[in-house]
C-alpha cells in the first residue's frame, strides 16, 4: 500500500441548465407536476408566453478554487493498482437571478453560492 496526497487548483464552470417548466413559471408543490403542463403547452405554444410571459433565468459565473487529495493505491498485480482517495473542493461562485415579466425586470438578485464538495473514490488503474 501507498499513500498519496495532493494539493491544487480546480476551475468550476458555472453554467446552469434549467428547466423548461421552471424557466416559464409552471409552478407546483412538486417539480413533477409542474413538468407535465409545461410539457402540454410547450407541444401548443398557446399562449404563446405562458404565465403572462413571466421567465426566470440563473446565470452562475465560472470560479476557481482550491482542492485537496489524500488517498493511497494498493498494487493489485504487476500493472493493476487499486485506488482510494477522498477529495475536498472549495470554490465559491457568484450567480446572478433575473426574473422578468412581459420583458420587463420584475426582480434581480446576485449571490455567491458555495459549490464546494467532499467525495470518496474507488479506482483501477492500469500503468504501462
Amino acid at each position: 500500500m501507498r499513500p498519496c496526497a495532493g494539493f491544487g487548483l480546480t476551475y468550476f464552470f458555472g453554467g446552469f441548465d434549467h428547466e423548461g417548466w421552471w424557466h416559464h413559471g409552471f409552478l407546483a408543490e412538486r417539480w413533477q407536476d409542474a413538468a407535465a403542463p409545461y410539457e402540454a403547452w410547450r407541444l401548443t405554444f398557446i399562449p404563446e408566453n405562458p404565465n403572462g410571459g413571466y421567465r426566470r433565468n440563473m446565470d452562475i459565473d465560472d470560479a476557481f478554487g482550491l482542492a485537496a487529495t489524500a488517498g493511497c493505491d494498493v498494487r493489485l498485480t504487476g500493472h493493476l493498482r487499486l485506488d482510494l482517495l477522498a477529495h475536498d473542493i472549495r470554490v465559491k461562485a457568484n450567480a446572478t437571478y433575473v426574473q422578468p415579466t412581459a420583458g420587463v425586470e420584475r426582480h434581480t438578485k446576485s449571490s455567491a453560492f458555495d459549490m464546494s464538495s467532499h467525495t470518496l473514490s474507488l479506482g483501477l488503474r492500469y500503468a504501462f
